[in-house]
């Protein structure tokens, strides 16, 4: 296959992080739409269920499930089936909760990036909400799709992980390594797919069909691109959790000891718990934030068609 010689254009990453590192940044009024929209996009709704599932089971036997007025009420033996109904209704709106405000949320962060970039001037919170709300139902059916095929695909190619737990033969352990290999291809498309579809969704109004079209050709036509960006994002967002952590952990750590021996209680322990949940935290909202605007960034890239890959860029400067 020939080599495909690219012309000379802006640089691609260069642009793309320093604009993305700084919409992450200076916009960081869009990190409530941040944590939201990451519910859903970091697959974090079923992490949500499985606390909610614990919360749930220590708080409502004590509240309202467990009531000298439902006892009244229930017979003994329809008493656990009655709390077990409770539970799973208020775990069930719980996450109908979670997933309505992470779609709303995925849309108005879309939208409040893209009004920095193109105007330069910053919409009000209410005005993104409403925008997001616009575009609820595509960018619901983007979510359930994507995440719908994520979670088959984990359920069938993770299965030979659990022969291979239990076999421990050579075998296994290649079927195992094949089918992970396969759900991480899997995972990397459909993220993928689902980022560029939700930009052309909510920035360019397009319909759930014409928006996956659209996503599929730009991922199949600079796929090597994509993973460029893919490996890029990975290392940023390590390297930032490592500083994070750092920051929140490591360098207080004298000053524990020293204010503890002084105070002779748990306050500094507590005051350095807040600091270090608050420091990941604001690391956390800043990286979806600029995750969302970099694959916006490039998004618009590729659809002015001054976007190539690295590699195609280095072997046209040695090839000529």
């Amino acid at each position: 296959m020939p080599i495909q010689h690219t012309p000379n254009h802006p640089p691609l990453y260069r642009v793309i992080l320093r604009r993305s590192l700084n919409a992450g940044w200076r916009e960081w009024r869009l990190w409530v739409f941040a944590v939201l929209a990451g519910l859903l996009q970091t697959g974090g709704i079923i992490d949500m269920a499985a606390r909610a599932l614990t919360i749930t089971g220590r708080a409502l036997p004590s509240g309202f499930a467990d009531s000298w007025f439902t006892r009244a009420l229930l017979p003994a033996h329809l008493f656990s089936l009655a709390t077990l109904g409770l539970k799973t209704l208020f775990v069930a709106l719980v996450l109908l909760a979670a997933f309505i405000a992470s779609v709303i949320a995925q849309g108005a962060l879309v939208a409040g990036l893209e009004k920095t970039k193109t105007t330069g001037s910053k919409s009000t919170l209410l005005s993104l909400i409403h925008r997001g709300g616009s575009t609820f139902w595509p960018v619901a059916t983007l979510n359930i799709l994507t995440l719908g095929l994520l979670w088959c695909a984990r359920f069938l190619l993770l299965i030979p992980l659990a022969f291979a737990a239990r076999a421990q033969s050579f075998l296994a352990s290649i079927g195992s390594l094949i089918a992970f290999t396969l759900f991480v291809v899997a995972m990397f498309l459909l993220t993928a797919i689902h980022l560029f579809a939700l930009q052309a969704i909510v920035r360019a109004g397009k319909t759930i069909n014409d928006a996956l079209v659209e996503a599929w050709h730009h991922f199949w036509r600079n796929w090597l691109l994509v993973v460029e960006v893919a490996f890029l994002l990975v290392v940023i967002s390590v390297a930032l959790s490592w500083l994070g952590m750092f920051i929140s952990v490591f360098s207080p750590i004298l000053l524990l000891f020293y204010a503890t021996a002084l105070l002779g209680n748990i306050l500094p322990s507590l005051l350095l718990a807040g600091f270090a949940i608050l420091v990941i935290f604001a690391i956390g909202c800043f990286l979806i934030t600029f995750q969302y605007a970099c694959w916006g960034q490039l998004y618009d890239r590729l659809g002015e068609g001054t976007a190539h890959a690295k590699i195609h860029r280095v072997l046209h400067r040695l090839i000529g």
